[in-house]
C-alpha cells in the first residue's frame, strides 16, 4: 500500500508498507510525473519500514518506468529512504555510487521530515 505524504511541491514523498502492487506504482509514477511538470528537479523520499516487497507486475513496472528514465536521473538530486531494514539499507549502499548525479541517503524511522527537509534541498 502507498501514501503520499505531505512535503514541498519538489519533493514527492511516500510511505510504502506491506506488498506494492501494480496499482501502487502507478500512483508513485502518476506523482513523480506530476513533479517533474512544475520542476527540473525533485527529491523523492521513500519511508519503507513496514513494506515487504513488490508483486512482479509491479517490479516490471518499475523496471520499465526506471529504463525510460535513465537518462533523466540528475533530475533525481537527493534520494532518501527511511527504514531500519537491513536489506534495503544495503540496496541503497549499492546503488548510491552507481548512480550518477543521484544522492542517496538512508534515515531512521521517525526521521521522515528529516529526510523530507533534506531531499527538499537538492
Amino acid at each position: 500500500m502507498i501514501e503520499l505524504l505531505d512535503a514541498p511541491e519538489n519533493v514527492v514523498a511516500i510511505q510504502a508498507s506491506g506488498t506494492l502492487d501494480a496499482a501502487d506504482y502507478d500512483r508513485i509514477i502518476a506523482a513523480v510525473e506530476a513533479r517533474l511538470a512544475s520542476h527540473p528537479r525533485i527529491g523523492v523520499v521513500a519511508e519503507m519500514d513496514a513494506f515487504r516487497g513488490l508483486t512482479m507486475e509491479a517490479l516490471w513496472k518499475d523496471l520499465q518506468y526506471n529504463a525510460r528514465r535513465i537518462g533523466d536521473w540528475d533530475r533525481f538530486p537527493r534520494c532518501a529512504l527511511v527504514t531500519d531494514e537491513g536489506w534495503l539499507k544495503a540496496m541503497a549502499a549499492f546503488w548510491d555510487p552507481l548512480i550518477p548525479g543521484v544522492e542517496m541517503k538512508v534515515f531512521k524511522p521517525g526521521e521522515t521530515a528529516a529526510a523530507i527537509a533534506w531531499a527538499a534541498g537538492a
